[in-house]
């Protein structure tokens, strides 16, 4: 279908070139700028600061439409400045599409090589613009377009720039041995340049690869020089070193140091300029304080920071922020004996935050569809109004406009169709990922945790704090996972590990749990659809074990098979009953098959072992996962 959809748009293209040829032939060529007006537009150019106002926003759009491009009377230069401009302002307003837009009409301007270190400006705000949405094949295409327009023997300072693209977008694919490559390229062309402003976050960047390649001594080594050559350095390349470092010492569990070099970290963050990125730094560093002085078991001090973090504008922050901000407060209601009924007020408020990401999230995508549409028809009508209002060229292009108007509604009608079948897809992804999270954060399981974890308190206060922390990190990993259509499958096995280990608490020696792998490590690159698990084996705990006077046994399977992960399911529970069978049939297991079916065209099997072996029990349940290598593919 989308071939045959493919050869209409295709063929209407070519009408419409065809169309815009015959019409360009009766109508009369623009008013062609003057000196006078390039002047005046180059004028404007030179008053413009970064960022671009409002006003001279509105009157860079009102110069628009008399530099069109190509054009012998106007410069490359002059348009690619102008468009420039446009998109820094709808960058700096958020407007993400609109400034790639812009942003590639003053790339196109750009010759075969850079000739003004403004246009050095253009590549770089391009390729952030893309790195901020994520959109990484899109900063790879602006690299390496770059790279093609330097000289590498003479710009080493633009050279560095580009090592430094390629850096980011090898951490942003995991791939840190590549990134530790070119940020040892991107130091070297610093070092040619003389280059000290640079390089103090050049060295900080080299540490973080090496921290994730597990060379912590390598990381530390580095981060130690820096210290020594602190007076050197500016306060945000400071605010950068004693953060990473707080984090690193954190991990280490040196909380006492971690915390010394956050509140540096703190000071230096407190002297930076640039008001909305500063707000999002101040709360990170506020978090990563409130953080430590909870592991220390400072609370006062905690609730401190977390109160100092929050006046930052919590709906300003990072996402992933706001969450850990969140969970402080949790740790911290429990931490400090607050009753269950506050601790789960602060659960309410993380579940609430969640669904409203979900809702802002789809949202979007749902509303990009949308307005992709309203456009389609509003182009559409746009041409067939200039058609019928351009009576001169009737006669030529009746019969033209009549097969123009039949293909182009065999494309709208077709595209509509898809569009429609896209929209109901992810609204029922949507609300399958909804309620899998409901299911994962039941209020019944989490009040008796909560409740088991309280009158643990009374007799053994570490190991409490062992399972509460568990808790949270459980409550952080669903969270984390759920944001996303594909996550790491390490991550999703130790939500379910810790998710088991807590449902062990509830039932002591109730059951024992294995999980293997075949033909895969757990730490491989295979990325698979969250929530899938934890509701097969919530169903055997819950139900199948029900009632049973001996140890139950849990084993979870996953074999790598060429395009899926078969999945195995195995429990020895009292098996498949009329009333099991019906819960599941409108419970979120329900919901997973029809996903399943879906994506992978298999069903989910349920057997009862007694049917396999009369001497047998329990429950059987197959089924097959989709994965990818990567969180883009």
């Amino acid at each position: 279908m989308f071939k045959h959809l493919f050869m209409l748009k295709r063929t209407c293209y070519s009408y419409l070139f065809l169309l815009f040829i015959l019409m360009s032939c009766a109508k009369k060529d623009e008013v062609i700028p003057t000196d006078t007006l390039l002047r005046k537009i180059g004028t404007l150019h030179q008053s413009i600061d970064f960022p671009v106002s409002e006003t001279a926003f509105q009157a860079l759009k009102s110069q628009e439409k008399w530099i069109p491009h190509p054009s012998a009377e106007v410069p490359d230069s002059v348009y690619a400045n102008h468009t420039f401009f446009i998109g820094a302002y709808y960058k700096e307003k958020g407007q993400t599409d609109s400034a790639a837009i812009y942003f590639q009409h003053a790339l196109d301007a750009v010759g075969e090589r850079i000739v003004r270190d403004r246009e050095i400006d253009y590549f770089q705000l391009a390729w952030d613009n893309y790195f901020d949405q994520n959109r990484i094949g899109d900063c790879i295409t602006i690299s390496e377009r770059f790279k093609a327009v330097l000289n590498e023997q003479e710009d080493f300072g633009a050279m560095a720039l580009y090592y430094f693209f390629k850096e980011n977008e090898c951490k942003a694919n995991r791939d840190y041995q590549e990134a530790l490559f070119n940020n040892e390229q991107r130091i070297k062309m610093l070092a040619l340049v003389q280059d000290t402003v640079h390089l103090g976050a050049a060295l900080i960047s080299q540490a973080q690869s090496k921290y994730r390649l597990k060379d912590k001594a390598g990381a530390f080594a580095i981060l130690d020089q820096l210290i020594t050559q602190e007076a050197q350095l500016s306060d945000n390349v400071k605010r950068q070193l004693y953060g990473n470092y707080g984090v690193y010492l954190y991990y280490k569990g040196d909380f006492k140091k971690a915390l010394a070099c956050y509140l540096k970290g703190l000071v230096f963050t407190k002297k930076t300029s640039a008001a909305d990125s500063k707000n999002s730094r101040l709360a990170t560093a506020y978090s990563n304080i409130a953080e430590v002085y909870l592991d220390l078991k400072k609370y006062d001090q905690a609730s401190i920071y977390i109160d100092s973090a929050l006046q930052q504008g919590f709906k300003n922050i990072d996402s992933r922020l706001q969450e850990n901000i969140l969970i402080y407060q949790f740790r911290l209601a429990a931490a400090t004996n607050q009753d269950v009924k506050s601790v789960i007020k602060y659960i309410n408020s993380i579940s609430d935050y969640q669904k409203q990401e979900y809702k802002t999230k789809y949202s979007k995508d749902l509303d990009a569809v949308k307005q992709t549409n309203e456009k389609a028809m509003r182009l559409l009508e746009e041409k067939r109004m200039a058609e019928i209002n351009n009576l001169t060229l009737r006669s030529r292009i009746l019969f033209l406009l009549a097969m123009l108007t039949l293909l182009i509604a065999l494309v709208v009608t077709g595209t509509l169709f898809y569009l429609r079948r896209k929209y109901s897809f992810e609204k029922q992804n949507l609300q399958m990922h909804q309620r899998l999270l409901r299911s994962q954060m039941n209020p019944h399981f989490t009040f008796n945790i909560l409740y088991t974890i309280q009158n643990m308190i009374k007799e053994n206060q570490s190991a409490a704090i062992k399972y509460l922390l568990k808790f949270s990190r459980l409550l952080r990993l669903i969270l984390e996972n759920s944001a996303y259509n594909y996550v790491a499958l390490e991550k999703e096995l130790d939500s379910l590990t810790k998710y088991l280990d807590l449902q062990l608490l509830r039932f002591p020696e109730k059951f024992t749990y294995e999980i293997k792998l075949k033909g895969l490590e757990k730490d491989d690159f295979i990325f698979i659809p969250p929530m899938l698990l934890q509701p097969f084996i919530e169903n055997a705990i819950e139900h199948g074990f029900a009632g049973i006077n001996y140890l139950g046994k849990i084993s979870l399977s996953l074999t790598l098979a060429a395009e899926n992960l078969v999945c195995i399911i195995e429990d020895n529970g009292v098996g498949i009953t009329l009333a099991t069978q019906e819960k599941a049939r409108i419970s979120s297991t329900q919901l997973i098959s029809n996903f399943l079916i879906k994506t992978t065209k298999h069903q989910v099997e349920i057997q009862h072992k007694k049917d396999l072996d009369p001497n047998d029990h329990g429950t059987l349940i197959k089924f097959v996962i989709p994965f990818k290598n990567s969180e883009d593919d």
